[in-house]
């Protein structure tokens, strides 16, 4: 309750402050704060678009370094095979599918129709996975 009752003392501080600012004016008031929740919004859209933006264009640099030493990396277009297949989804996973709330199973369902056709999907490729990334983060 005290947090709420501050919270409240300071919204009635801050329309008191912008109130004296816009002629203390009902309208003029609750215009300045649509445009301040219109600009926000904005913002914060954008920062989402951003993040999104981040997490599925910059994601496969690091994915290569990850896994350098792997023969997939090599020849990217062999298959990464089933020793290294759960490696591969886990750091999917942790680096592009869950700060996007994606799923992991839908996605290994996707990739499996979208290359070899069977679960799991160890037959996929280096290209074909971060193909499979792009788009499916597209849709």
């Amino acid at each position: 309750i005290d947090h709420l009752a501050n919270n409240l003392a300071t919204i009635v501080s801050f329309l008191n402050e912008t109130a004296v600012l816009i002629d203390e004016s009902m309208v003029g008031v609750t215009d300045f704060l649509a445009q301040q929740i219109d600009r926000n919004r904005r913002v914060a859209i954008n920062s989402l678009r951003n993040f999104y933006k981040q997490r599925t264009s910059f994601w496969s640099c690091d994915f290569r370094e990850h896994f350098l030493a792997d023969p997939f990396v090599q020849d990217r277009n062999a298959p990464v095979g089933s020793a290294s297949f759960t490696a591969v989804m886990d750091y999917i996973e942790e680096r592009v599918l869950s700060d996007l709330c994606l799923s992991r199973i839908d996605f290994v369902v996707y990739l499996a129709i979208q290359t070899t056709g069977t679960i799991p999907p160890v037959g996929a490729s280096y290209n074909e996975i971060v193909r499979a990334v792009g788009s499916y983060t597209d849709l």
